[in-house]
């Protein structure tokens, strides 16, 4: 019995690659969020009122607990954040019509990452003490640095902050250092990898066949228009392999700067 093997050309591998980046998108599902009704109550472009699965937002209603001003930079974050954008909804409860405690994510090239991740890690809602589950356990784990940083409703250990207005003369909280927290998408930096290869690999190949149209030429063989062509393709999907790479490979870092002040956070994204 004769054994076959199939060899798939590189030439496949390519638009394999890009099928792969095109579909990962055309099916993600989405939502666009068009006003906040309180800090973490978001109103979705079709009506439906979505809450964040999994954490407790503090609402604007708590004044008597929280600095007036730190509720109104929350707010002032929480709509800059969702009101107007786009994100994916995954819905994990249903509490009545139109109305859904549901995680939500912030759609990139080929993955998603947790707004409420972020949320959690900035002080501007806490976890759900009443759940407790895989997803929650990680919201935890982000609660904690959160707590030992101090950032947003974390601002002092009894948990509550001062209503008082912070004096001018407190130098404390005026230079409190900018935090920047870098995150990697490990699935996205493994396709710039693997661009990259493909375009080292077509960059060779490119290479070996410049050599070998001046090998005949040199005998005196004039003809090599196919060679010529294979060599300008293979040049193009070079090209578009190093470019895929590069396009991903910024994409999957993201860096976020945090500036404390006193009831307040900056926040500044680098893609």
């Amino acid at each position: 019995m004769q054994s076959r093997s199939i060899v798939f050309g590189h030439s496949l591998v390519l638009p394999l690659l890009i099928t792969l980046l095109f579909f990962s998108t055309l099916f993600s599902q989405e939502a666009t969020f068009k006003s906040m009704a309180d800090n973490g109550v978001l109103i979705t472009e079709s009506g439906d009122t979505i809450l964040p699965y999994g954490v407790d937002f503090i609402s604007m209603e708590q004044n008597n607990i929280y600095s007036w001003k730190f509720l109104n930079n929350m707010r002032q974050w929480l709509t800059d954040y969702f009101v107007n954008r786009s994100f994916v909804v995954v819905v994990s409860d249903t509490i009545s019509s139109r109305k859904y405690y549901a995680k939500i994510f912030r759609e990139r090239l080929v993955s998603s990452s947790d707004a409420i991740e972020l949320i959690v890690l900035y002080g501007y809602a806490k976890v759900d003490s009443n759940i407790f589950n895989s997803y929650t356990t990680g919201l935890l784990e982000i609660q904690k640095k959160a707590i030992k940083e101090k950032n947003g409703m974390w601002r002092n250990s009894s948990k509550v902050l001062d209503k008082s207005e912070p004096k001018t003369d407190n130098v404390a909280w005026n230079n409190i250092p900018s935090t920047v927290v870098h995150k990697i998408d490990f699935p996205l930096l493994s396709i710039s990898l693997l661009s990259f290869g493909l375009a080292y690999d077509f960059f060779v190949q490119v290479s070996d066949i410049s050599d070998l149209i001046d090998a005949f030429h040199k005998i005196g063989i004039p003809n090599t228009g196919n060679l010529e062509s294979e060599k300008t393709r293979k040049t193009i999907l070079g090209v578009l392999s190093l470019f895929a790479g590069t396009v991903s490979f910024f994409s999957s870092w993201e860096t976020i700067q945090i500036e404390g002040r006193y009831n307040e956070i900056k926040l500044r994204y680098n893609f």
